[in-house]
């Protein structure tokens, strides 16, 4: 610490008060080897430790089961000043000042220990864990606080006794279980020939002097970085894994000249050079004065069997020019660990469902039935500049990914790429018919997001748009380039895709392998800003579309019009009859349509029914009144011909009847004419005559009509 100010912990054991100055990595439990031990068992056996951070102490939990209490409330770390209270388990601490030379001051019924571990110069600790941790609502610390004690506390969690040991003892280099066997102390020129240099022109010499980390020797390596910016020491030796177990690989470097440097974990199928890498894993840091403290934990990338690891120490560079890596203290591991298992979010919607899957790293793929669609989905640093370069996809810290309440998560990290750093918070969330994802960022800095499409699914079509409107489709010369706020990998039910709420520029380019990669350039984000990004299965305008037929189908069966609805619906089965979900929505407007159309058929029938038993029934006028509104409500389906044709037999019915009717009475007449003439009244006779040919002109009775008055006029009456 850079303060003239020390600190102590005051606490009683045994009827006594004691006190423990402050140091780096002291550690308090129920375990005999801890600094302070508590003997109770609510105390963990590694429950909590104090650390230094430059001029300032902290003290973290452990994943302890009952953590340090503070005020009656549990937290996961604290800082320690002047008149700080805590308590672990049973014990209540205080923090108080100690002036230097105040020592000799101390009664003597008190207890004065000095305790931790040799500390290394510039002694900053990094550990890149590949595990993903679930914790509730309550757990949620702000990354910036808990960035270096959570990383610390999973240090202590997986190397601890490790590092304590050799610090110690720092020429002990005999490890249990080291698979470097010593060599990695670099204490002599064995140690220096088990490295092979990536590129082969690296020099590689050992160093001697006080500053070393371990032991008076470490491992300087120069040279300038291979065409994909990186210098690697690789050890000669690869390690059988098997499944279930992992690397646990620690070291103590430092670094001029490189952008970061760190460790890395390589996995492939055989011991082989030409064998596959199935997958790799880091822990990279940018450089910082004095020796770095750096440990990575990396799964064996298989599900049974073996997997071959080699590991390396790296640097990185964005630039062309040499760089010198020190390395010192390097010790590799097997453990046992479990495979860090990914998030999976699924739509909500069991038929137009596209699920996410979310590595512990933030990066996810974009899965439609049994096919990752896309890859490699994530956050990116940097400004788009046409040939992307991929970039470390790996952050240098993280926390665990946080549950909350409505089955969100969110993950925070550091990432640092393409010249520029951001602590980013990732949250993530399922929603009806599309996840909904979001990067926010704690500094201002150019941001992409940026994604793989393996180039067996390019068959499926790509495409663009910009509010709702195609602005391009397919590739043009291997590239895609437009400005908008939609992309689309696919059509029908073999479609995913990628909307946003503003436009920005989409530029992609297929790589050697014949795959699209893809980036969305949001120019600079100011701190505090947000990228959002929704996946579905479909486009917000086939959404939209859906849900304003589902609108317009229930206004019209609210209003009863069941014919245009029958229409409409078979419209849309047209337009989108590929959505795994259409059946699923309209089912109901089908099944009530039906319903209804079921309900007037068996009316008809029945009315039809009581005319047929009983003859001159006034329900002939409901008959005509039901088929009616059937003609109305239900145009263009089976019901309305059968509605039509029972009219038109009521209606000829009736015309037969007004035309039996009407030849009645004009006989009538007829009869009438005829007698008159008989009784010599000729112009009686002249007027029924004339009025049957006036009213039936063209019929038989008018003709016979006509020959009356002809012989009334004969007859001269």
């Amino acid at each position: 610490m850079s303060s003239q100010e020390s600190l102590e912990l005051r606490y009683q054991a045994d009827g006594e008060d004691q006190r423990v100055l402050l140091a780096d990595k002291l550690l308090i439990g129920r375990n005999p080897g801890c600094a302070i031990v508590l003997a109770e068992n609510s105390v963990s056996s590694k429950h909590a430790a104090v650390v230094a951070k430059g001029d300032r102490w902290f003290i973290a939990d452990l994943d302890s089961s009952n953590g340090i209490i503070v005020d009656g409330n549990k937290v996961k770390q604290l800082q320690l000043k002047a008149g700080v209270q805590f308590r672990i388990g049973s014990t209540a601490f205080q923090v108080s000042a100690v002036q230097s030379g105040s020592g000799s001051s101390r009664s003597s019924s008190t207890s004065t220990r000095r305790t931790g571990a040799k500390p290394s110069a510039g002694g900053d600790i990094v550990i890149q864990r590949s595990k993903v941790e679930n914790v509730d609502s309550g757990g949620s610390i702000a990354l910036q606080t808990l960035v270096f004690i959570g990383i610390l506390g999973a240090l202590f969690y997986s190397s601890f006794d490790l590092l304590s040991n050799l610090a110690e003892d720092p020429n002990a280099m005999e490890v249990a279980g080291d698979l470097l066997s010593g060599a990695g102390a670099f204490e002599t020129e064995a140690s220096v020939a088990s490295l092979i240099p990536i590129p082969a022109s690296v020099e590689m010499v050992l160093e001697s002097g006080d500053s070393a980390s371990q032991g008076e020797s470490w491992l300087e390596a120069t040279g300038e970085p291979t065409a994909d910016g990186s210098m690697r020491l690789s050890w000669n030796e690869p390690f059988n894994v098997g499944a279930g177990q992992g690397i646990l690989v620690t070291a103590s470097m430092k670094s001029v000249g490189y952008d970061r440097f760190g460790l890395s974990v390589r996995w492939t199928e055989t011991s082989d050079p030409s064998s596959p890498v199935i997958s790799e894993d880091f822990a990279v840091v940018r450089p910082r004065s004095g020796w770095s403290r750096i440990a990575l934990e990396s799964p064996a990338a298989i599900d049974d069997g073996f997997a071959v690891a080699t590991i390396s120490v790296i640097g990185l560079s964005d630039r062309n020019g040499r760089g010198a890596v020190s390395v010192d203290q390097w010790i590799a591991k097997i453990v046992d660990m479990d495979k860090p298992q990914p998030v999976l979010l699924a739509s909500q919607s069991d038929q137009q469902k596209v699920r996410l899957s979310l590595d512990d790293r933030g990066v996810g793929q974009v899965i439609k039935g049994r096919l990752e669609m896309i890859s490699d989905l994530r956050m990116a640093l940097g400004a788009a500049n046409g040939q992307w370069r991929w970039g470390q996809i790996l952050p240098l810290r993280k926390e665990p990914y946080v549950v909350g309440e409505d089955d969100s998560f969110r993950i925070g990290f550091e990432l640092a790429e393409a010249g520029e750093s951001a602590v980013i918070q990732q949250f993530v969330r399922a929603q009806s018919q599309r996840i909904d994802l979001s990067w926010t960022l704690q500094r201002a800095v150019p941001a992409t997001y940026t994604f793989k499409i393996k180039s067996k699914r390019l068959g499926l079509g790509v495409a663009g748009f910009s509010n709702g409107i195609a602005v391009t489709t397919g590739l043009q010369g291997g590239q895609i380039d437009f400005m908008g706020d939609e992309f689309a990998l696919g059509e029908g039910s073999q479609q995913v895709v990628l909307s946003m709420s503003k436009p920005a520029r989409w530029t992609g380019f297929t790589d050697t392998s014949g795959g699209l990669v893809m980036t969305v350039d949001h120019g600079l984000i100011e701190a505090g800003g947000m990228v959002d990004l929704a996946i579905s299965a479909s486009s917000a305008r086939e959404q939209e579309n859906l849900d304003r037929v589902i609108l317009q189908l229930g206004q019209m069966i609210d209003q009863r019009r069941f014919g245009e609805a029958s229409i409409a619906l078979a419209n849309a089965r047209e337009q989108l009859g590929w959505r795994e979900d259409l059946e699923s929505r309209l089912g109901v407007f089908s099944e009530r349509i039906s319903q209804e159309v079921d309900a007037i058929q068996a009316q008809l029938a029945a009315v039809q029914e009581d005319i047929r038993r009983f003859p001159g029934s006034p329900a002939e006028g409901f008959l005509v009144e039901i088929c009616e509104d059937a003609q109305e409500r239900f145009k263009g389906l089976a019901i309305e011909s059968q509605a039509s044709r029972i009219l038109q037999e009521i209606r000829g019915q009736s015309d037969r009847e007004e035309e039996k009717s009407q030849l009645n009475r004009v006989q009538t007449i007829l009869s009438l004419a005829n007698e008159a003439a008989e009784a010599s009244r000729g112009e009686l006779a002249r007027f029924y005559y004339q009025h049957v040919i006036k009213t039936s002109p063209g019929t038989p009775a008018a003709a016979e009509a006509e020959q009356g008055l002809k012989l009334v006029e004969a007859k001269g009456i």
